[in-house]
């Protein structure tokens, strides 16, 4: 190597141009030598990321592959009354740093791990470039193994000053009482009296209370402006400012960890230790996390993230789009204000894997607006929401729960604006019946899979196979506000949709549907609901294939409306090619069920074509390369049914 190197550190430098000294008037003892050794590790860590420790040699050169033989473990400590420098775990000038934003960046190299010893941390980190790792070496912030972290985005205001309106209703008048800002919400509060459980106290549904009254219900807290003081009703009507209540918290910080700031960093992990313990990020007046398209490589990995007031885990897409890379999994993420995984502006195939998204603007965390008008809702909810990216896998989640603040509309997950290339396959979506049969504005509501371009540029293509759906009002929504235009592709194969309220796929709004649409090998089935199996108009559909049909309440009526034209029981069989009407024999027992097929005798067994190229069930059964293949997500297990498994590793908190 012919080049250089120009480096920062005084005494990396120095060795590098042969002048190193020691000073002999100081003892040379072990602690220097490791203090001059990481120095220099680090120095050299960031010249050259591939190199490696052999003995005590640093050696540099592409003969040896990339490697994370040289990380180091530093550590972070909240019970420390110092602020260390984060090499040991005994707090002192040498120990952990007090905080994530006391972490001095310059200390870490490519392949360094950051362990967060166990307790509750209050405060905004947003990690500056010189924390990013290197190329398949990431830095790696996790807690420390086998003990339980938590990152917390309230202040504890019951030290301020507060005033009876009567009735056991109490108004903040002084001190902190509020988040500070307009666009950062005091939703909640939790609280504690003594040595009791910790209460819970929720919004007051529609828009802020003016002025604070004594008929605001118990357990409930308002705000009489955006970012203004709370008004409070304890369950035990008394002052939070009590002698008996240990503590009354209102999410304030905006964010735990803000990628998002005018940092690049990027190739950071951040996990629950895979050795044990947990790592929990919540209750914040806007996000848990968030990035933007300067920062690559974000790993989001076994987390609990919960109770935000908007989105959950974020991407700001006004920074434009790149090749993000972003990797979201074995999450939960639940009681998110609108959105739960935010994932966009990715061209790179951003993943979302084995999470589990639930709660999202529910009640009674959120309020449920039908009217709309003056809600504090101010999108519909989404689990999880992908926009702009390509070669995007969402894969093996499971979302469930899902509200509707506004209009009642939500989605389970979301395609909007442009996404291309996308592979959406064992997904698990049930739960999402809203119960609003049309909005103001003119749409029903609960789509588990919604397709939302916005123009007629936003280009849509993918694959969505072995995807269960369960009680919701729509299994597959297409909802362009622009045409869907020729020369995209989307194709359905082998999915389960069983007891749609409304439709088991339709499509809504003004945009024509141009773009080829496949479907083969699906189960549209409802046996308890009088939603419509299939209801479909647009160009683009291409004639249903081997999918089947079965609807118990509409008798002799239509069972599927496909360009106009309407298909009873009777007649089902000149649809298309290969598609059938009868009752598919799924499990349907259980909460959720497997959905599963449950016996030979059905009409989803051994009716499907073979697809190429063959891929397994959303179990991993593998399907035959030849002859016929079952209709939907599960292939029939002989002598049993297929049980029902959570997504793989999903790291649950407690």
């Amino acid at each position: 190597m012919s080049t250089t190197p120009t480096a920062n550190d005084p005494l990396i430098a120095a060795h590098l141009n042969g002048k190193l000294e020691i000073d002999k008037r100081k003892p040379f003892t072990g602690s220097l030598m490791n203090s001059l050794f990481a120095r220099a590790r680090n120095s050299v860590r960031r010249l050259f990321p591939s190199a490696v420790l052999l003995g005590g040699l640093i050696i540099i050169g592409s003969a040896f592959p990339v490697t994370s033989a040289l990380a180091v473990t530093h550590y972070v400590d909240s019970t420390c009354s110092t602020n260390g420098n984060g090499s040991s775990t005994t707090c002192g000038t040498s120990g952990p740093w007090k905080d994530l934003p006391n972490i001095n960046c310059t200390s870490l190299a490519p392949g360094d791990h950051v362990q967060i010893r166990g307790g509750t941390y209050y405060s905004t980190w947003q990690p500056p470039t010189a924390c990013s790792g290197a190329a398949n070496n990431p830095i790696v912030i996790e807690n420390f193994a086998n003990e339980n972290v938590i990152l917390d985005g309230t202040t504890d205001i019951h030290r301020s000053g507060w005033t009876s309106v009567g009735g056991g209703v109490w108004n903040c008048t002084s001190g902190t009482c509020g988040t500070g800002s307009a666009g950062h919400r005091a939703f909640a509060a939790w609280y504690k009296v003594g040595t009791g459980a910790e209460e819970h106290l929720t919004m007051v549904t529609g828009a802020a209370v003016t002025p604070c009254a004594s008929s605001l219900a118990v357990g409930q807290i308002s705000y009489s402006s955006q970012g203004g003081p709370v008004c409070v009703h304890l369950f035990e009507g008394i002052s939070p400012a009590d002698a008996t209540v240990t503590y009354f918290r209102i999410p304030t910080l905006y964010a735990l960890i803000d990628f998002a700031n005018s940092s690049s960093v990027s190739w950071m992990t951040v996990q629950k230790n895979p050795a044990g313990g947990s790592f929990t990020m919540r209750r914040t007046a806007l996000y848990s996390t968030q990035t933007t398209s300067h920062n690559t490589h974000i790993t989001l990995d076994g987390l609990d993230i919960g109770y935000n007031w908007d989105r959950c885990v974020s991407t700001d897409e006004s920074f434009g789009t790149g090749l993000l890379f972003q990797v979201y999994q074995n999450l939960h993420v639940h009681h998110c204000g609108q959105e739960g995984l935010r994932a966009g502006a990715d061209q790179g195939g951003p993943q979302i894997i084995n999470n589990e998204v639930d709660h999202i603007q529910t009640v009674p965390d959120f309020p449920f607006c039908p009217n709309g008008s003056t809600c504090e809702i101010s999108d519909h909810a989404a689990a999880i929401r992908m926009a702009a990216s390509n070669n995007a896998v969402i894969r093996g989640n499971r979302v469930h729960d899902i509200g509707g603040g506004q209009f009642g509309k939500s989605s389970g997950i979301d395609l909007e604006v442009g996404n291309t290339n996308v592979l959406v396959e064992n997904n698990y979506v049930y739960n999402m019946n809203t119960g609003v049969a049309s909005s103001p504005l003119g749409k029903t509501e609960g789509a588990a899979f919604l397709f939302q371009p916005f123009t007629s540029s936003d280009l849509q293509s993918g694959t969505y196979r072995n995807n269960r759906v369960y009680l919701v009002d729509m299994c597959f929504e297409f909802s362009p506000d622009a045409n869907m235009l020729a020369g995209q592709v989307l194709n359905f194969y082998n999915n389960t949709c069983v007891d749609a309220t409304q439709f088991g796929m339709t499509n809504n709004n003004a945009g024509a549907i141009q773009m080829t649409v496949n479907l083969v090998n699906n189960i549209f089935s409802n046996p308890t609901q009088a939603g419509l199996p299939l209801s479909i108009r647009g160009t683009g559909f291409v004639s249903p294939k081997s999918n089947a049909f079965y609807c118990a309440r509409c008798g002799t009526g239509t069972v599927a409306s496909v360009q106009g034209t309407n298909y009873t029981s009777a007649n089902i069989g000149t649809l298309g090619t290969g598609n059938l009407y009868g009752d598919p024999v799924l499990t349907t027992t259980g909460s959720p069920p497997t959905l599963s097929i449950a016996s030979a005798s059905g009409s989803a067994y051994q009716h499907g074509q073979v697809l190429t190229p063959v891929f397994p069930d959303d179990l991993g059964n593998v399907r035959p390369a030849a002859g016929v293949w079952d209709i939907g997500a599960n292939a029939f297990v002989l002598g049993g049914t297929s049980p029902l498994l959570p997504p793989a590793n999903v790291r649950v908190v407690p």
